[in-house]
């Protein structure tokens, strides 16, 4: 016990010494505390520079510019757009708008299918993440000689890393996966396969060199199923925008240092706020 206590002198006589240390030398005073608001000021700035890397926010959870950035590219495959030959001119300055909605649209309903999908259980498994991930090397690789290295450049271009691509196809497999619960029910018949086909008989007959009805029977499975597949695609389409459109007060276009540029702007120096620095759109 005597020695617990001769312990607990020791450390007040030590404590006791560096305030009475400080205390005749004002300086070091001065010193610790320019110290400890720059390293304040150093951890606040990192920390609100570290969120340009934000795009939006949905539902409270943050979508990431890489995922922005892979999402043009997925656009421009879907539009038959060669990013690498838009112009800076004012077509140009259009079809990048344009991508960028698409993209935009497509990044914030994939989150909410995720988060409905989150909530109602599902799950993406290694098996679904390696298929997947199956899926996208054979699709940006088929026929190549150097696989690996086409890998590497596809997501080159797309901004993002492994670790990023395998976070971005597993939200997809649970979106998906819910895309799949919500249109389990639709089902067709047999007037709407025949009028989908009239519409597109043309895919199936080679431009009609073929017997229109000769093929719609020997291929009656496949076009009810595409017929079905089309269905569900314009059930989903308009049931996405009233998604997007129920949750707009959940969806901010903006991030910490965003807001921390248009203070800077307005506030500090009574200046325009760059469009780079302005919140978004949904």
């Amino acid at each position: 016990m005597a020695k617990k206590n001769t312990e607990i002198k020791e450390v007040k006589r030590e404590g006791g010494s560096i305030f009475r240390k400080l205390s005749k030398n004002p300086a070091l005073i001065v010193i610790l505390v320019v110290v400890v608001l720059a390293a304040a000021l150093l951890g606040t700035y990192a920390y609100i520079y570290a969120g340009r890397k934000v795009y939006a926010y949905v539902k409270g959870t943050p979508i990431y510019n890489y995922e922005m950035s892979n999402e043009i590219v997925n656009q421009a495959e879907k539009n038959n757009v060669n990013l690498n030959s838009i112009g800076t001119d004012p077509k140009g300055a259009f079809v990048r708008y344009t991508l960028t909605n698409f993209a935009k649209r497509a990044v914030i309903s994939r989150r909410l299918y995720y988060l409905m999908g989150i909530k109602d259980g599902f799950k993406c498994t290694k098996s679904d993440l390696d298929k997947a991930l199956y899926e996208f090397r054979k699709n940006n690789t088929a026929g190549s000689d150097t696989p690996e290295k086409d890998f590497e450049n596809e997501l080159s271009i797309r901004g993002i890393g492994e670790k990023e691509l395998k976070k971005i196809l597993a939200e997809e497999v649970i979106a998906n996966k819910e895309k799949d619960k919500i249109t389990e029910k639709i089902t067709i018949t047999p007037e709407e396969v025949e009028k989908y086909y009239k519409e597109w008989s043309y895919a199936y007959t080679n431009d009609n060199k073929e017997d229109p009805q000769k093929v719609f029977k020997e291929k009656y499975d496949t076009i009810k199923n595409d017929a079905l597949a089309m269905k569900k695609q314009d059930f989903l389409r308009k049931y996405t925008n009233k998604l997007i459109e129920d949750n707009k007060k959940d969806i901010v276009i903006d991030n910490r240092y965003k807001k921390f540029m248009r203070w800077v702007y307005k506030s500090l120096f009574n200046l325009a706020v760059p469009d780079q620095f302005k919140p978004g759109t949904v």
